[in-house]
């Protein structure tokens, strides 16, 4: 697979110096720091500060109008070149998708620690903090989207949603995040089905030769990052790691009471926020080394140990919240190498393989659930899973500007997963269920692309993906791109996509317990893949500093996967007889500028279900302002505003705002830097505690040092 390295100009280049103002750079910053932040934080600011004018050079060194206004790409807009929407480097515009472009500097300075805060910025996704993760929703759909890092899936066949989303995924070593919006099955396989999102690495060549960063935020959340890199004439080497711990940090419990009376079961009162009294801890390393610039290999290692909250029985009428815990140790290496056979002819392999494992723990009633009876016991859930793939494409350059694209693929998983039930004493005994699976997947695609005129291009594939345990599916694409006029796009498209089960959906499952025995597992065979199709209309403008993007889609989806919990407590999933339909909207526009505003808005309707309880919302509404008087300063504000929406427990949950705000500081030719995060500004964690709990994060505020060799 080739690399997606689009020539970018540096950001270290040199740059012309200007006088600097007669205002000082302290009493600029300090005169907005609100008075109501508690006393540590302002003396962190403050001390951090004066440490940062101290040893660095003015802060108003700047370079020339016309680079620094280039420099501008606002919220993420701005015409560069991509790569996942064809496995081919092209511009932007004429890419046939709906794709948004995250580089490593729009993380930088808008403060970005997680790939759930990302998504959440974008029109079109939605996010939900859950007890235990983040739920990402896409254009209507849950977790329905492919991750990759420098091609590798960060999710295994047996669960698709278990790619890294909170803070066991580091954006530090992330040189940039390419997102599909729509399906992308095409090219990049099976469960690429509501869209795509592409994390692509740094390169030792394109940064620092040495960063170190340290972090510190509320809930006792502290952390180091940095990176070494290494370029000689044949290798350019990469390393990068990052650890953190967090302290005591709050969870939102949804919908269930945790007061009651014993005696006749009333509701004597509710307290929704549960402070953790445990460590959690996220480690991550990642390694690349590249060759003649030819070969390039891999490796990442991630594990993490999270507390959560989790209510284990939450159909019986005592519902009791307790602390869990979950682990996920994730490591993959992988070679990539890419050759010029002949003038028109070029040739990239990939092979790569993948070990998965999660494990979640959750005592059961360790007081006991009557006053006076032992308690104990406990609720596991693990799994497991080798993934061995490998990736072989060619790519012809053929006379009268058409290109083809002919690939194949292979991926073959392992999965298991086990759920083990532990009853408290005095009945003790233990009962396990215990899942297997091995799935072999043989994949084969062909892309044309066509350029009619230099300005219209036209694409057309087809993917065939034959799995072992599932009839074989087709997935074609045909898009229609033509730049009507100077920075003036119009997309016309159409794709199709296949989602496989999960491991869980093939099987109906209860956790009673029965004389040692869990009871009511039994396979279902039945079970069919889902199928996708959309048809979508895009128009793209980008021209005198004002960039406006429309995307109107329609999707039905076929044989759509389906979980319900009947009245004998079963978790049974079948495929709904019916198709379910999506309709959606999604408007973003920006100027760019010294003072860059931006709006956007985010319609996502379903046309089979409405209100369905557990659904995302219909109406979002995104706004910003970035404000960068010179290349040293870099102030950013957003406020989202999430329309109402029917929950999963009944009830419906109001309109809620969303604040955040972040300041950059980087002085010109200085190693040192800082920047400050403001996460959820008007704390509708705690606001919501006499409601429906509003599932957004609590409050935070981080604070971030860094230092470039």
């Amino acid at each position: 697979m080739r690399s997606a390295r689009p020539q970018t100009a540096s950001s270290n280049s040199p740059r012309s110096v200007r006088q600097p103002r007669t205002t000082p750079a302290s009493s600029l910053l300090l005169r907005g720091l609100p008075v109501s932040w508690p006393t540590p934080i302002r003396s962190a600011f403050t001390l951090l500060l004066t440490l940062l004018l101290t040893l660095c050079p003015p802060l108003y060194a700047q370079e020339s109008d016309e680079d620094f206004l280039q420099e501008q790409d606002v919220f993420f807009f701005g015409e560069e070149e991509v790569f996942s929407a064809s496995r081919i480097v092209e511009r932007a515009g004429m890419a046939p998708a709906a794709i948004t472009v995250i580089t490593a500097r729009d993380i930088e300075r808008l403060g970005f620690e997680t790939l759930s805060e990302v998504l959440a910025t974008i029109p079109g996704f939605y996010t939900e903090e859950t007890e235990t993760n983040v739920d990402i929703w896409n254009r209507g759909l849950a977790n329905s989207f492919l991750v990759l890092l420098d091609g590798v899936p960060l999710a295994f066949q047996g669960d698709r949603e278990s790619f890294p989303r909170k803070e066991d995924l580091s954006l530090a070593m992330i040189e940039r995040i390419e997102i599909i919006r729509g399906p992308a099955a095409m090219l990049w396989g099976v469960n690429a089905f509501a869209g795509m999102i592409h994390l692509i690495s740094k390169e030792g060549s394109r940064v620092e030769p040495f960063t170190g960063s340290l972090l510190l935020g509320s809930f006792g959340e502290n952390g180091v990052r940095g990176s070494a890199a290494w370029v000689t004439p044949i290798a350019d080497l990469y390393f990068a790691w990052s650890y953190r711990v967090t302290e005591e940090a709050p969870r939102r419990l949804t919908n269930a009471p945790v007061q009651f009376d014993l005696s006749d079961g009333s509701v004597t009162g509710r307290d929704d926020v549960v402070t953790e009294n445990a460590t959690d801890h996220y480690l991550d390393l990642y390694a690349r080394a590249r060759f003649w610039d030819r070969l390039t290999l891999s490796a990442r290692w991630s594990e993490f140990a999270d507390a959560f909250q989790i209510s284990p029985f939450s159909h019986a009428p005592l519902s009791l919240r307790e602390n869990g815990r979950r682990s996920t140790p994730l490591l993959f290496v992988q070679a990539q190498l890419r050759l010029p056979i002949t003038s028109w002819v070029e040739e990239d392999s990939q092979v790569y393989l993948a070990r998965y494992r999660d494990r979640s723990e959750i005592p059961l009633f360790p007081q006991g659930i009557v006053e006076g009876e032992p308690g104990g016991g406990r609720f596991e859930i693990s799994g497991e899973s080798f993934s061995l793939g490998a990736v072989q494409e060619f790519t012809l350059h053929l006379p009268q500007r058409v290109t083809w694209l002919l690939g194949g693929a292979y991926r073959g998983d392992f999965s298991s997963r086990a759920a083990t039930v532990v009853a408290p004493e005095p009945q003790g005994g233990t009962g396990a269920i215990s899942l297997t699976a091995r799935s072999a997947l043989f994949s084969g695609y062909l892309q044309s692309r066509v350029a009619i005129t230099p300005k219209n291009l036209l694409t057309a594939g087809i993917r065939i993906d034959a799995p072992n345990d599932f009839a074989p599916s087709w997935n074609p694409r045909l898009a229609f791109v033509s730049e009507v006029c100077s920075g003036t796009f119009l997309k016309l498209l159409y794709g199709e996509a296949t989602q496989t089960p999960d491991l869980f959906d093939l099987f109906n499952l209860s956790a009673g317990l029965v004389d040692g025995e869990v009871t009511g597992v039994e396979q279902n065979p039945d079970l069919e893949p889902e199928k996708l199709r959309s048809v979508e209309g895009i128009v793209q403008f980008d021209r005198w500093g004002f960039d406006l993007r429309a995307n109107g889609y329609y999707t039905w989806i076929g044989e759509k996967i389906v979980q319900e919990t009947g009245e004998d407590l079963v978790l049974r999933s079948y495929n709904a007889p019916e198709t379910t339909r999506y309709a959606g909207f999604e408007l973003e526009m920006a100027y760019r500028g010294v003072i860059s505003p931006s709006i956007g808005y985010a319609f996502s309707h379903s046309l089979s279900a409405s209100d369905t309880p557990g659904s995302p919302p219909t109406h979002q509404v995104y706004s910003g302002v970035e404000i960068a008087p010179t290349p040293a300063i870099h102030l950013s504000a957003r406020l989202d505003w999430v329309g109402s929406r029917r929950v999963a427990g009944g009830g419906d949950l109001p309109p809620y705002p969303l604040g955040r705000l972040s300041l950059f500081i980087e002085p010109a030719n200085s190693p040192l830097s800082f920047s400050m995060t403001v996460r959820n500004l008007f704390d509708t964690f705690h606001l919501s505690r006499s409601v429906t709990p509003i599932p957004g994060p609590p409050r935070s505020f981080t604070l971030t040092l860094r230092y470039r060799f």
